[in-house]
């Protein structure tokens, strides 16, 4: 063991208090003794009757969606093409890698940490199965029909429970029972008769997985995201054959309702924003718990509570506020290109939005629409074909979305309005806490930062994730201090990164809004945040709303040796010219200064500079402007529209 390893072993032993680590102590025994003749007996033998949360008659498939189904028996990940036949189940086709087929309890995920193991994990979820289903409901053809199942019967027949990689992760088994279900659901199985042992075999595997799931639940440091699919998993399975339950099925649904309600509490602000810090989290989470209240309502007798279905109302709105009138959104925190409803989506934006129109469809509220995008050809809603039928319908709403928020529990600052020259702003701040439990796992060091776009164009953004294993140095860069529009002070950043996906010293650690006000003309508020060696930054903002401008005064105090630096970065299609940007409008964003801004793009060399992700394993050119604050006091930039 390496003197790395051995580090990273002690931080995150130290990051763990007791009830944890006994916990953990107590998993790994209780997961050496995981065999099938200690399976759970969840469901009866009759299996034709589940429950269908999909209404498999009513939904078709858009004409431009027909084109990404799978024309040959494969599928694409990260631009490896993987071919059904003859696939073998524990090798990573991306880095061409094969991994053990051991019992889990002697696989050990952080010795591959020099891997991106997201790729052997994401063939484990079996979302591409997804597509060959539809392509049989689409063609009816029985060839279409056995790809699905003999793929499914090939996974079990290659992965026992529970050996190998596609049982190591709980929150991973809990993603192929929600795209197990899913097919279940497309192929219309109760009504093969031919089928019955296979529905069996199925129903068998639903008992592996949530017995898997139930005794190596991820609570504690790493219940966050992966808890609540966990639940979601179990819950919309078990809720999907109410009548088909044991005494124990029975008993286990409602232990797992009432661990869902205290989650959906637990995890998110009342403000609705969740407790994790990113953005594509806040996504996942809020679809996550949609997929049951959902699976939930169509059921016979919902059994989830109305408070349960308000939070869940609060985290839509919270998801919507991160977005300008025509889909472009502030992506905060770690953001990978995973999606819980197992559909193929033309870009994750897309998938957002949707999103966002299903929330709109359920819970009767027009204001979750974002109205640029509603109803055009390119934003094909196949999302809500399925889950409402074809007569689906988006929900218009009035483009002029003029509000001003402050999300007080949370920390951020949300204003959209249109100033007097019909200029459309969206401004975002992020303040408030750094991240969730003692690792902030998808946190990323974005204190203090913001992003603004103008008629629809991004201007100053978050520069995304871009990985979060394969390449060590664009990981720390991209969750760093100077990849966001903030300040950095000493090259530190606001905790202590450690390992890929981990934070120390980052307990009640935050930023922290003071004298906020708010009017029709003036949005104006300080933040206030700490870095390790107790220096301090202060940032006050002041926008007006009426003729566009942005000021922002940095204010460093601390020791007398302080190594300031103030950073923006540009969306990819802009440039900045003497302290001018240029807009696809022709307008121009000018920044007054006495501050001389250098300017980096694509660097990687002697410091890593200038980047921006679009989507995971994704990464493209950016400027990057950096301006010395060395200077301890205040330092004042004015961002305003040139009009002529």
């Amino acid at each position: 063991m390496n003197f790395e390893s051995i580090k990273w072993q002690f931080n995150r032993l130290t990051s763990m208090n007791i009830n944890e680590v006994a916990y953990r102590l107590i998993n790994k025994w209780r997961v050496k003794k995981l065999n099938q003749s200690n399976c759970f007996k969840l469901f009866k033998k009759d299996t034709d009757t589940i429950h269908y949360f999909l209404k498999n008659n009513e939904f078709d498939i858009d004409d431009c969606y027909l084109d990404t189904l799978p024309k040959e028996n494969g599928f694409e990940l990260y631009g490896v093409k993987i071919f059904l036949k003859n696939i073998v189940w524990h090798k990573d086709y991306v880095a061409n890698y094969e991994y053990p087929k051991s019992h889990i309890s002697k696989i050990k995920l952080h010795s591959y940490a020099d891997r991106e193991v997201k790729n052997i994990l994401e063939i484990h979820r079996l979302h591409f199965l997804v597509d060959f289903a539809l392509k049989y409901h689409i063609t009816g053809k029985r060839e279409d029909l056995d790809i699905v199942i003999d793929t499914i019967k090939s996974w079990i027949n290659n992965n026992p429970y529970p050996y190998g990689m596609g049982w190591v992760s709980p929150t991973i088994v809990s993603k192929r029972l929600i795209c197990l279900l899913f097919i279940w659901n497309i192929l219309d199985l109760n009504v093969h008769a031919e089928l019955k042992e296979f529905r069996i075999t199925l129903i068998k595997s639903f008992e592996n997985h949530i017995t898997l799931i139930k005794n190596t639940l991820s609570l504690y440091s790493s219940a966050n995201n992966h808890l609540t699919a966990e639940l979601v998993g179990m819950f919309s399975v078990l809720r999907s054959c109410v009548g088909n339950l044991t005494p124990n099925g029975e008993s286990l649904l409602k232990s797992t309702t009432e661990e869902l309600e205290t989650l959906i509490s637990e995890q998110n602000f009342k403000d609705g924003k969740n407790k994790e810090s990113g953005f594509g989290y806040q996504y996942q989470v809020t679809d996550w718990f949609y997929l049951a209240y959902l699976i939930d309502l169509r059921s016979n007798r919902p059994q989830l509570s109305k408070d349960y279905g308000t939070q869940l109302q609060n985290m839509f709105k919270f998801f919507r506020s991160c977005f300008d009138e025509y889909g472009n959104f502030f992506d905060y925190g770690d953001r990978d290109n995973f999606h819980v409803l197992p559909f193929k989506f033309k870009t994750s934006k897309f998938a957002f939005i949707q999103l966002l129109e299903s929330g709109s469809k359920s819970f009767n509220d027009p204001s979750l629409v974002i109205p640029g995008i509603a109803n055009k050809k390119e934003a094909y809603n196949f999302r809500n074909k399925i889950l409402f039928g074809r007569d689906f319908k988006v929900v218009k709403r009035c483009k002029n979305w003029n509000e001003t928020r402050r999300y007080e529990e949370s920390g951020h600052i949300v204003s959209h309005f249109k100033d007097n020259y019909d200029n459309k702003i969206y401004f975002h701040f992020r303040s408030g806490d750094f991240g969730f439990l003692s690792i902030a796992a998808h946190s990323h060091s974005d204190l203090n930062s913001f992003y603004l776009s103008v008629n629809g164009q991004p201007v100053f953004i978050d520069p995304g994730t871009y990985c979060y294993r394969k390449d060590p140095e664009f990981r720390n860069y991209f969750r760093s201090a100077k990849a966001h529009n903030t300040v950095c002070v000493n090259g530190q950043n606001h905790a202590i990164a450690y390992g890929f996906n981990h934070w120390h010293n980052k307990q009640g650690l935050g930023a922290k809004v003071m004298d906020y006000s708010d009017s029709e003309e003036i949005l104006k508020f300080s933040s206030k945040v700490c870095f390790p060696d107790k220096t301090v930054h202060y940032r006050h903002v002041t926008l007006d709303k009426k003729r566009f401008k942005l000021e922002i005064v940095d204010e460093i105090k601390g020791s007398a040796n302080i190594k300031g630096e103030l950073y923006l970065h540009l969306a990819p299609e802009l440039s900045f010219v003497d302290n001018k940007i240029k807009l696809a409008d022709s307008k121009r964003v000018c920044i007054e200064d006495d501050i001389k801004f250098s300017i980096s793009k694509g660097q990687k060399n002697s410091e890593i500079s200038g980047w921006y992700s679009p989507e995971f394993s994704e990464k493209l050119s950016s400027e990057t402007l950096c301006a010395d604050l060395s200077k301890v006091g205040k330092n004042k930039i004015l961002i305003k529209i040139e009009e002529r």
